[in-house]
């Protein structure tokens, strides 16, 4: 009351208290904490031992708008914020009256998952840059399904019956949903490692006629061969996939053919969803594993620092293919710039902007691989880095 009478918006982390005046509010939702909370009792009650449960951060965040609060302060909440708004207080959704000319672009995103959140940054970044959206009035709406399969099928569906000018989707996940729900917006894909286990395409040339893109398979043999070269003694790789997942299935299906060619045997356990990760990730451990894998799977992907913790207090060393992971507790990441993977994504999206028939732009393959190597890390497990991989490393922990 005291902020409102001096026009002063208010903002709070407590997304349940927005009705009680706040402009915004940007946290995480209770309920979707408790039953977070419960996976854990679950596997208290099954016999572990809570020592060994690292400590989870709150997997859903919400973004909260007053409507009512915004009228009162006069203030225009932009189309962006109330696009990401999971919660608006006070009134519907607001439909601006578009001009006849505007036109609008989808930008689809499976999960917040830092690869997809460098690729939207790349994507936006060369569209603006270029000038193509406000030389041709076009709007840019982003969607994301928080890592939802079920919610990621509502949105594709939806944004076929909105019936979009163009679309760009990051993810296979967000491929594979939309090139089932879609058949006319034209559409461009990135962030994908294999879009022909999906039925998307056959090769660069043969595609589905509204949709071409950008794909980046993950650096699978170079990663073997790193390993190889930094742990010689090496024996068991174990990994943890979700075979709901096209791009989880290429990588794994990938490295069964890899790992023995250097010497390794490769052990899995499959999931279904990000709760079953870190039991799986145990029981592997319980079996020998000496190096642990994580590749092209979103699933997996969202556990990634509780995976890290996990391996470092076994002293496991961990190597993933997304580059940012060193961050998370990885040894070695080798991967593909997600930002360039991003702007190579847009590229090919102005194209279909300025009027290329999507049919007519064969699927790019686009690899611009990095490797990141946490010395910290080595120095704790003993183990020196060869001289020419210290070379090739685009960032060093130090």
């Amino acid at each position: 009351k005291a902020a409102r009478s001096k026009g002063i918006p208010i903002f709070l982390s407590d997304v349940e208290r927005l009705g009680d005046g706040a402009l915004g509010a940007l946290g995480y939702d209770y309920t979707s904490s408790g039953v977070q909370a419960a996976r854990l009792v679950d596997r208290v009650l099954k016999g572990e031992n809570p020592r060994d449960i690292p400590l989870e951060r709150y997997s859903k965040l919400s973004v909260g708008i007053n409507l009512i609060v915004a009228r009162q302060l006069q203030i225009n909440i932009p189309p962006d914020v109330l696009d990401r708004a999971t919660i608006l207080y006070g009134g519907d959704r607001p439909v601006a009256p578009a001009s006849a000319e505007q036109k609008r672009l989808a930008l689809f995103v499976f999960s917040n998952q830092s690869a997809m959140e460098e690729c939207v940054t790349g994507v936006m970044q060369e569209l603006q840059e270029s000038g193509i959206l406000e030389s041709n009035h076009i709007k840019v709406d982003q969607k994301n399904a928080q890592n939802e399969f079920h919610l990621a099928q509502s949105i594709a569906q939806d944004i076929a019956r909105q019936n979009y000018d163009y679309l760009i989707t990051l993810s296979t996940p967000a491929l594979q949903v939309t090139a089932q729900a879609n058949k006319k917006i034209p559409h461009v894909f990135g962030c994908v490692s294999d879009p022909y286990r999906m039925g998307v395409a056959e090769n660069e040339q043969s595609h589905l006629a509204n949709v071409t893109g950008v794909a980046s398979m993950n650096p699978i043999a170079e990663t073997f061969v790193i390993m190889r070269q930094v742990l010689p003694e090496a024996k068991r790789v174990g990994i943890v996939w979700n075979p709901a997942e096209a791009c989880s299935e290429a990588c794994t299906m990938l490295a069964r053919q890899v790992a023995p060619q250097y010497g390794f045997e490769l052990l899995e356990v499959a999931v279904s969803r990000t709760g079953d990760v870190l039991d799986a990730v145990n029981s592997l451990i319980s079996k020998g594993i000496d190096v642990f894998l994580t590749s092209g799977d979103n699933t997996v992907n969202m556990a990634v620092s509780t995976i890290g913790e996990l391996l470092k207090r076994r002293r496991i060393p961990y190597f993933t293919n997304e580059p940012n992971d060193i961050g998370c507790g990885s040894l070695v990441s080798i991967g593909a710039d997600y930002t360039e993977v991003g702007r190579e994504t847009a590229k090919v999206a102005i194209r279909v902007i300025n009027g290329e028939a999507p049919q007519q732009i064969p699927i790019l393959d686009f690899r611009p691989n990095k490797i990141h190597l946490n010395e910290v890390l080595a120095r704790e497990y003993g183990i020196v880095f060869p001289a020419d991989l210290v070379n090739q490393a685009a960032k060093i922990a130090r």
